[in-house]
């Protein structure tokens, strides 16, 4: 589920600004490629967007950059198997994996003796 959402700001009838603002932070971003064990640049190749770009938002206390880069990479964590979870009035915001990656390993069975 993504819940990237551009800016908008709108007056109601009442006069009140109407805003939302739901973006990934640099922090889910290197947590989210810590998860799926990704490099930048094995990210970038995914997003189609370049290697630097990801390492300037990794490593801005703020996230800058186009809507367009920052959905970009946010569908591509997300099709590698991440979910992004936004911040609520308790908890902040997170990332968690929603599909595995590898599959376990079987146990070899032993046989029983007679």
């Amino acid at each position: 589920m993504s819940y990237f959402v551009l800016v908008w700001s709108q007056i109601d009838q009442y006069g009140h600004k109407l805003s939302s603002v739901k973006m990934i932070s640099a922090a889910q971003i290197r947590a989210a490629r810590a998860l799926l064990d990704l490099s930048q640049a094995q990210v970038s190749e995914l997003a189609a967007v370049s290697a630097t770009t990801i390492k300037r938002l990794e490593a801005a206390p703020e996230i800058r950059g186009s809507a367009e880069v920052l959905w970009k990479l946010q569908q591509a964590l997300e099709s590698a198997g991440v979910e992004f979870i936004p911040a609520d009035e308790h908890k902040g915001p997170g990332v968690r994996l929603w599909k595995k990656l590898h599959a376990q390993p079987k146990r070899k069975r032993r046989r029983r003796e007679p």
